[in-house]
């Protein structure tokens, strides 16, 4: 068996790998809530009439976007051991966001 000289811990390089995957999934969800939310107010302003099948693909973008922050706006994105009611409130609107 060959040794190294320097001896790293694996649990480590994958807990910083997973942390800035979290943060770019989370930064990526929240560029996509924000536009989607720009893009809906601008067109309820709008002098241009939209179907309503518009309006609704964009609060169900709304919706998807919110239910996978939902970790993230409670403050508990990056937690080991977050509530067991905040799990269920964000897994029920995963599974729910996708077929709306």
């Amino acid at each position: 068996m060959v040794q190294t000289s320097a001896s790293v811990d694996p649990s480590s390089e994958v807990a910083i790998h997973f942390d800035s995957e979290t943060k770019l999934f989370n930064a990526l969800q929240l560029m996509g809530l924000i536009g989607s939310m720009i893009s809906l107010v601008a067109a309820l302003f709008s002098s241009v009439l939209r179907q309503a099948t518009w309006y609704n693909f964009f609060v169900s973008w709304i919706v998807y976007c919110t239910s996978y922050l939902l970790l993230f706006f409670a403050g508990h994105a990056y937690d080991g051991n977050p509530s067991l009611s905040l799990c269920l409130a964000q897994s029920s609107l995963n599974h729910a966001a996708s077929p709306l």
